[in-house]
């Protein structure tokens, strides 16, 4: 299947703009925040709720042209496919045709970078084409036809970048204690196959000062980074084009982030009401909003903190 997928999508990259696509007037929008902030789980949320383009697991097949995916993603969605939305993820990985995806194959390719663990040491924005990034993403939001939103924790280390080069564009930032995302990043590293375990996620500019330190001091560092990429690169952005949603008010009351992200985006009238069954589907984020210090052994969590303290939190 890889393969297959593989030599659908070079034939895809071969094939023109598609007549009428190269403008759009809606928003992209940009979900990013640190890893594991809740970002996936907003996704989810917006997808399921609100009335807009999204990468689903079906349109994440068509990397090098998504609006053909886009299509056969609306073309599904039309004939009554059930939407499958479970709200369960696993280090952002989702199950089921529409449910979302951080189309990492996609951002690699325009960014020159790793899908499993982008590098910016690599990054050189002047290698990418922003015209035909700017081209795919319009041409996805027209076959939508509807505000775009777009999932990846890259985004936050160019958010500057994608703000001057793309029209539109609109930022979604999820925030969650640096600690907790540490202890969270922890957990995750330690569940990995043994050959994962090494590292997980974006390597910092600075990666290479750490690397090879111990488990403890490499996450910290690297939460220490990306918090501090995050920081600077919104603040050269229009106050008026960021939303920050804090992952425990999401979690606590989704009604109202759903509120805001939709105001945000200018849909108030695109959205559906909150699903029946969510208090039970909601039940996991509602636990793990509180601090995952809690799921660590008593020698991790010292060693963590200490780590954290020492990175300059």
């Amino acid at each position: 299947m890889p393969k297959l997928l593989e030599m659908m999508n070079n034939t895809l990259a071969g094939v023109e703009s598609i007549p009428g696509s190269a403008d759009s007037d809606h928003a992209q929008v940009f979900l990013t925040g640190l890893p594991r902030s809740g970002t996936t789980y907003a996704y989810q949320l917006i997808a399921d709720h609100l009335k807009v383009g999204y990468i689903s697991n079906i349109v994440a097949r068509f990397w090098s042209r998504p609006a053909f995916g886009a299509a056969l993603h609306q073309a599904l969605a039309e004939s009554g496919v059930d939407r499958d939305f479970d709200y369960k993820s696993n280090g952002g990985n989702t199950i089921g045709v529409f449910n979302v995806h951080e189309f990492g194959y996609f951002w690699a390719r325009h960014f020159h970078l790793s899908s499993r663990e982008p590098d910016l040491r690599g990054f050189d924005d002047k290698i990418v084409d922003w015209d035909r990034l700017a081209l795919d993403l319009s041409e996805l939001a027209n076959v939508f036809e509807a505000a775009t939103v777009y999932k990846n924790i890259i985004f936050g280390q160019m958010a500057a970048r994608l703000d001057q080069n793309i029209p539109a564009a609109r930022f979604v930032i999820m925030h969650r204690d640096p600690v907790d995302v540490a202890a969270s990043l922890l957990h995750l590293r330690q569940n990995m196959p043994p050959d994962r375990q090494t590292w997980v996620g974006i390597k910092p500019r600075n990666y290479g000062d750490y690397a090879g330190a111990d488990l403890h001091t490499q996450i910290a560092n690297q939460v220490r980074a990306l918090d501090e990429g995050l920081t600077h690169a919104c603040k050269k952005l229009p106050a008026e084009q960021i939303l920050k949603i804090a992952y425990k008010d999401i979690c606590r009351d989704p009604e109202s982030a759903l509120t805001s992200i939709a105001r945000f985006i200018g849909i108030e009238d695109r959205r559906d009401p909150l699903r029946t069954d969510y208090p039970q589907v909601i039940t996991q984020h509602s636990v793990v909003s509180k601090s995952s210090l809690d799921i660590l052994s008593k020698f991790d969590r010292r060693s963590l903190e200490k780590s954290m303290v020492n990175a300059g939190y």
